[in-house]
């Protein structure tokens, strides 16, 4: 455990505490120990353990957490504060012009947990209806979230899906005779896509070759499994299996660890069985078929007898647009153009919602 490990555990629990809007002591206690580790010129491995808190800048409490991790490689108060935040709020630490005082804000007070609902939230105007949110501010945050997904190799679902319909068709056309199913994070619809995710009965090979010839750097993992980067750094994972275990393999790979393990608990799905199709593991289980953007929460395995899967809100059931913003105040498109997106799509009303003027009242409009 090197000082330089020391420091960021310390920090990230100084920034999730704030994040919390715990006790801004104990936040900056951690935060300035941080720090102050930095400045040392030794490690603290080094040294007798009761005299760290003895070093500047370390306290008692600080003292304590920094001994945990030298003798254990991990702090449990931080553990416990990273189980009770959403990954999407921590990851919001690594984006550029937003501190822990403002995701505090995003998180608690307009209910946003991922960067896909942040960018969409600037994308929308909507930050700039908090405190310490100006349209400065929200433009950098815009334009930071863009480039640091964009490094990651990170997708948005709807950046994704032209992508994946476009790569799917390639596939298609190359090899008419062999099943290719996307899956992953982006069969789930996930609002940020990590990398996408096949199965395929395609030989390995001859994936890798097709990729290769498509300009995509490749790597050969477990001897069936191909990962192809291209130059923006947008990772595609292929799981090369036979025709008799890409239903298996499908079912494995579009859903949470949680909702995987629930699933071998119960018995209600095994590794090493063959199936025809994925709709007869559940109903072999006797339950109804869970769609893969349900398999996240391990709980649905088991309430899903008693759930109406075919209450479940589909795009064809959108008749129309309840609450919007236009130009008249925060939004970014007039009315007119809202009013002919949602002829186009069918719609049969917009609600353009309830607008206050410079007098004072509230005009709804529709």
């Amino acid at each position: 455990m090197t000082n330089q490990l020391i420091i960021g555990n310390l920090s990230l629990l100084g920034k999730l505490m704030e994040i919390h809007d715990e006790n801004s002591f104990k936040a900056k206690a951690y935060t300035s120990a941080a720090f102050a580790i930095k400045q040392l010129g030794f490690e603290l491995s080094s040294i007798e353990k009761n005299k760290i808190s003895t070093i500047k800048g370390i306290g008692s409490s600080t003292g304590k957490s920094v001994i945990e991790l030298l003798e254990t490689g991990m702090l449990s108060l931080l553990n416990e504060y990273i189980q009770k935040t959403p990954e999407g709020v921590i990851e919001m630490l690594k984006i550029k012009g937003i501190g822990p005082k403002k995701i505090s804000v995003i998180w608690h007070e307009l209910e946003i947990e991922s960067l896909g609902e942040l960018l969409y939230a600037c994308n929308e105007n909507k930050l700039t209806l908090y405190k310490g949110f100006g349209e400065k501010t929200q433009q950098s945050i815009k334009e930071s979230i863009e480039f640091y997904l964009a490094q990651t190799g990170k997708l948005l679902y709807a950046e994704a899906e032209p992508f994946v319909n476009k790569i799917q068709q390639i596939l298609a056309d190359r090899f008419p005779d062999e099943q290719t199913i996307v899956t992953g994070d982006f069969r789930m619809q996930m609002e940020t896509i990590n990398q996408i995710d096949w199965v395929t009965t395609i030989p390995l090979e001859n994936v890798s070759l097709l990729f290769q010839q498509l300009e995509f750097t490749t790597e050969i993992k477990d001897n069936n499994t191909l990962f192809c980067t291209n130059s923006n750094n947008v990772v595609l994972c292929f799981y090369c299996c036979t025709k008799s275990t890409i239903y298996t393999k499908l079912f494995e790979t579009s859903c949470s660890s949680s909702f995987l393990d629930k699933a071998l608990e119960l018995n209600i799905f095994t590794k090493d069985a063959l199936y025809e199709n994925e709709e007869i593991i559940f109903k072999q289980a006797g339950i109804p078929f869970i769609p893969p953007y349900l398999k996240e929460s391990a709980n649905t395995l088991i309430t899903a007898k008693n759930i109406d899967f075919n209450t479940i809100i589909k795009p064809n059931d959108i008749k129309g647009i309840i609450h919007s913003h236009s130009n008249w105040s925060d939004g970014k498109n007039t009315l007119e153009q809202m009013v002919v997106a949602a002829i186009e799509k069918g719609y049969e009303y917009l609600s353009n919602g309830i607008e206050r003027r410079s007098n004072g009242i509230h005009y709804p409009h529709f």
